[in-house]
């Protein structure tokens, strides 16, 4: 299993920190997690033009975001390498 942060391509805020075993994976469970259920996921290299997560994968010793919104924290997330885009729809 393997720690990531997804960044909504929206808002630019990070939307969720999961431990999962896969980029779809941990969207899924961000999702689930705010009551946002039967979406579909595909997972994308390029840079998609519909809403998508940004994934990141998170080192061990990575902090723990606690303000999603906050310009210190989505700077460390950004600077964690981006392992997948996954793009959601309510399909």
């Amino acid at each position: 299993m393997t720690r990531y942060i997804l960044i909504d391509s929206n808002s630019g805020y990070v939307w969720g920190d999961e431990t999962a075993d896969s980029p779809v994976g941990a969207a899924r469970l961000v999702d689930e997690g705010v009551g946002e259920y039967g979406r579909s996921y595909t997972e994308e290299y390029s840079r998609p033009s519909e809403s998508h997560y940004i994934v990141y994968e998170a080192a061990d010793d990575t902090p723990e975001i606690t303000n999603g919104q906050d310009d210190t924290q989505i700077a460390i997330v950004d600077a964690l390498p981006i392992v997948a885009r996954v793009v959601y729809s309510n399909e």
